[in-house]
């Protein structure tokens, strides 16, 4: 213990007299420790501890797949029904589906409310209890039955304050009364439907009982013992099983089942690893440059290295000593990391949009807590061992007379030299592989910017208005009110246009199976899918859409008209190659009864999703004829949209008080707010600034290097100089040391890149991993960086005064 609390002092004696050399360390580690350690608390609260329920890695999600146009969607509840009364592998099985409505509390108007509606053993599977009251009862999905209703944490506190008593008492949902039968935990949450705050069971209605009606999203718990293969297995057989039962809706359908983990993550698990890689990257390229600076300052104090082995201290005594002095050093790295962390890790929370982080609770667990501290106290020490058994410390232990033959400057040793180069060479291959990630990211970001939305999204804004129910319960009552919001927002200053949909456009919508009239009925794996939207005569012009064959809705269409469909020119390729759809009549296939429609026109695609994804064949239906209850209005403006999304809201009220006001923006905020575009920027932006502060790091490590050799080589240099070297000379060979190991950096790191983005090429849009742009300008950046690393000390060593140098004394 006093050797070691001698070493100690030591140290801090020893770096207080470099003060600038330990800043430099501690700062160049902090940048490294701080991105790492923000990262990891990301990545922690994701990734590592799972969600929120008991035994939670025995839950699963189950979807339905189908070859062709749309692989993977929600069970039918006939499905459902057969998955629990068939499988033996779950131990139990529950649906759910997020929706929409409106509320009132006690006496107060109506107001939004996020809802969803859950089949009895939901909870049950999950694992979790009501903190108050009871569970919905198994068998409560019944429209015959009592309207219950489980209320969260949250609205349980506004609403009602609290109060324990609140179970029994009762509240209205769209227009009829509901029960409350318990209140959920405060830490519940299911990402997927996060906002929600009112459950309410499955009602079992004869529309929900189709077999061609994908809706519910169904989780289960895995029975004990019974592995996610076997599950697998069993799901398969049974769906072979009700293919042959029901060729018209279950041909060619299967299952897919996941974690309900990496269902929750989606996207995002993806993109983690990637930031954590990337920071991984950034902290090796801290370390590399750190261990150079640690070399260069080894060769200063050989002297004294040399002289504590003539008076007897031991190769481990100094091992230890160097052991010491790189702890302190990655000790003050931490600290300052921690301090690093914690401001980033704000940044990096702060940039997920609101209407992310509602669906994303899980967030909330990412801090500096205990297992960041953990995870920091071994980085910590691992990189302190690490630069503590310095390469060069055996040497000067064996041959201490050569050492101390010397006087204060001396020729570098080949092998040093060699090291600094190998090294420097990593820091640019490294830099050369984050700064191709972020070229790639960033080009498929811009890539998908760039696609072309079908419409024009500048001075367009959007509003969505709900209807009540007990206000509006049929279509007699909600066609009128639709007219009326469109007429009033119509007459206000700089509206130039007002149309309605039930559905924007960027957001994914139900879909619909059809056939062509004149085709047989087809079994469900022959039958087309499409989107399906309803939008009002409006809605293209406003839009501005671009109608390529036929007309767009007008009066003919509404009340009792013909039926008819408009459709986007995906379908129209896709279902009438070479012909001319207008005038083709199509046949939905959800109901035996339904009637054929027309097809009066066709329009050119509009992104009814993701600008990322592919595009999907649409139908549009007259929104006139049936009406909706939630409505997206809209306007196309004159001026700035946004100015005009306030006065909107008001003259809708004018309309009617007790309308609904669930958002207004704009169009190009949307997108610039979607997830979509969320996943693709935030890589690209945080890929970036590693990539930037790792090829700064790895400048600094080359102009120090060949800062080094300058200084070593000073009586070398003015010996060539004297003998007749030219100052172009000079400043060729220093610029050489320099570049030599950049360009081998700059080799090796683009095959590390190319292998990289291989692996990762499925995040890629509209760029290939291999893409020549990046590969053509990465090196040109580096080469560029690394030529004005190497310069100024080129320069310096060009302007050297060869008598002064040659008396330098070796």
């Amino acid at each position: 213990m006093d050797q070691l609390r001698q070493d100690f002092r030591y140290a801090l004696r020893t770096l207080g007299r470099t003060p600038g050399f330990a800043a430099a360390v501690a700062l160049t580690l902090a940048l490294g420790v701080g991105a790492a350690t923000a990262i990891f608390t990301v990545v922690d609260a994701t990734l590592v501890r799972g969600l929120p329920y008991p035994d939670a890695g025995r839950l699963v999600q189950i979807t339905m797949t189908k070859q062709g146009t749309f692989d993977e969607m929600e069970a039918t509840y006939p499905a459902f029904l057969d998955w629990k009364a068939q499988s033996a592998s779950f131990a139990s099985l529950a649906g759910y589906q997020g929706s929409g409505g409106t509320a009132r509390f006690a006496s107060d108007p109506p107001r939004p409310a996020a809802s969803a509606v859950v089949t009895a053993d939901f909870f049950r599977t999950l694992g979790v209890e009501p903190a108050l009251g009871r569970d919905f009862a198994p068998g409560n999905e019944d429209p015959a039955g009592k309207q219950e209703a489980i209320l969260s944490y949250g609205v349980w506190q506004r609403e009602f304050g609290g109060d324990p008593a609140v179970v029994g008492r009762a509240f209205a949902f769209n227009g009829a009364s509901h029960t409350i039968i318990g209140v959920l935990p405060a830490s519940f949450s299911l990402p997927p439907i996060a906002p929600t705050e009112i459950y309410r069971p499955v009602e079992r209605m004869p529309f929900q009982m189709r077999r061609n009606l994908h809706w519910l999203n169904v989780i289960g718990r895995l029975a004990p013992g019974v592995t996610m293969e076997e599950a697998r297995a069993e799901m398969a057989v049974i769906a072979g099983r009700l293919a042959q039962q029901y060729p018209d809706s279950e041909r060619e359908i299967g299952t897919r089942i996941v974690t309900l983990h990496e269902a929750v993550l989606g996207d995002i698990q993806s993109i983690l690893v990637l930031l954590f890689a990337a920071a991984g990257l950034l902290l090796l390229v801290a370390w590399v440059n750190v261990v150079n600076l640690l070399l260069a300052r080894l060769a200063s104090r050989r002297q004294e290295i040399a002289v504590r082995v003539a008076l007897g201290a031991s190769r481990g005594r100094l091992v230890r000593q160097s052991l010491t002095e790189s702890l302190v050093l990655s000790a003050a790295g931490a600290v300052a990391g921690l301090v690093m962390a914690y401001w980033a890790l704000g940044a990096l929370l702060a940039a997920v949009p609101e209407s992310l982080v509602r669906f994303m609770p899980y967030l909330a667990a990412a801090g500096l807590d205990g297992r960041a501290l953990a995870f920091t106290t071994a980085l910590t020490l691992l990189i302190g061992v690490v630069l503590g058994l310095a390469p060069l410390v055996p040497r000067e232990t064996d041959r201490p007379q050569d050492a101390l033959s010397e006087h204060t400057r001396t020729t570098a040793g080949g092998a040093t030299q060699r090291l600094h180069a190998v090294l420097v060479g990593g820091e640019v291959a490294l830099a050369v592989v984050l700064l191709s990630g972020a070229f790639l990211t960033t080009r498929s970001l811009l890539a998908m910017l760039e696609q072309d939305p079908g419409f024009d999204t500048r001075n367009l804004a959007t509003l969505r208005v709900l209807l009540p129910t007990d206000r509006y319960p049929d279509a007699d009552r909600m066609v009128p009110a639709l007219r009326e919001i469109q007429a009033r927002l119509s007459t206000l200053p700089g509206v130039e246009g007002v149309g309605l949909t039930n559905r924007a456009p960027f957001q994914e919508g139900n879909t619909v199976r059809f056939r062509l009239e004149h085709e047989a009925a087809a079994t469900a794996g022959e039958q087309a899918e499409a989107m399906t939207r309803s939008v009002d005569p409006s809605y293209f012009d406003v839009l501005k859409a671009r109608l390529i064959r036929g007309r767009t809705f007008d009066t003919r269409d509404e009340g009792d008209g013909p039926p008819v469909v408009i459709v986007n020119r995906t379908l129209a390729e896709r279902s009438f190659p070479g012909r001319d759809a207008v005038g083709q009549r199509i046949v939905f296939t959800f109901a035996p009864d339904q009637p054929a429609r027309e097809i009066i026109g066709v329009i050119d695609d509009v992104r009814e999703g993701a600008l990322d994804s592919a595009r999907q064949p649409v139908l549009y239906n007259p929104l006139m004829r049936s009406g909706a209850r939630v409505v997206d209005v809209m306007l196309r403006t004159a001026g700035d949209p946004a100015a005009q999304v306030t006065p909107a809201e008001r003259a809708l009220k004018e309309v009617d008080a007790e309308l609904l006001l669930l958002r207004g923006t704009t169009m190009e905020t949307v997108v610039a707010s979607a997830p979509w575009v969320f996943f693709r920027e935030y890589p690209a932006t945080l890929t970036s600034v590693f990539a930037v502060s790792a090829l700064l790091l790895a400048a600094v490590g080359l102009f120090g290097m060949i800062s080094y050799v300058v200084v070593q080589r000073t009586r070398e240099i003015g010996i060539r100089m004297a003998l007749g070297a030219r100052p172009g000379d000079v400043m060729r060979l220093i610029m050489g040391r320099g570049l030599g190991p950049a360009l081998a950096g700059i080799v090796a790191g683009l095959a590390g890149a190319l292998a990289l983005a291989r692996v990762a090429e499925s995040l890629l849009f509209g760029v290939s991993a291999g893409d020549p742009l990046t590969f053509l300008l990465v090196p040109l950046v580096v080469i560029a960086v690394a030529t004005a690393a190497t310069y100024m000390p080129a320069r310096r060593a060009m302007r050297l005064d060869p008598m002064a140098a040659v008396r330098e004394r070796t």
